[in-house]
């Protein structure tokens, strides 16, 4: 294709086709008519690269619209691949504290193949709070 244009899956290495067809559930809009209040989520890594099987321990927050901290629900850690950030591992989960932080040590599969990815934090809200993703 194209540069910038689709991309024909059948062109794509088997590893890469078949983890762009896993489904990990991600954080949905509330329902229309749903008030909760928006939340802001960061993360913050202790290593700047990554290798698959490495360890790494992925730290942030989540805040509200005030900058208050969001003291209740869990925040998922998923790798993303592609321009349109396809979620294709879910890397572990940790649960808000009381300040709003959350902590996670996770480990990039070894079976990953290579390529460039993301990493990010999704906020998966709950009855007050909406969910929110790291930058």
């Amino acid at each position: 294709g194209a540069v910038g244009g689709p991309v024909d899956p059948d062109a794509l290495p088997e590893a890469i086709r078949e983890m762009l067809s896993a489904h990990i559930p991600r954080a949905t809009a509330p329902p229309a008519g749903t008030a909760r209040a928006a939340t802001a989520t960061t993360i913050d890594f202790d290593e700047a690269f990554v290798f698959r099987g490495d360890a790494m321990v992925v730290t942030g927050t989540v805040v509200d619209a005030r900058r208050a901290p969001v003291t209740t629900g869990s925040v998922q850690i998923l790798l993303l691949y592609g321009r349109e950030g396809h979620a294709v591992a879910l890397l572990g989960t940790a649960l808000v504290d009381a300040e709003g932080r959350y902590r996670a040590e996770v480990r990039v599969p070894d079976k990953q193949p290579p390529g460039d990815y993301d990493i990010i934090a999704e906020y998966m809200g709950n009855a007050i709070w909406a969910p929110s993703v790291s930058p």
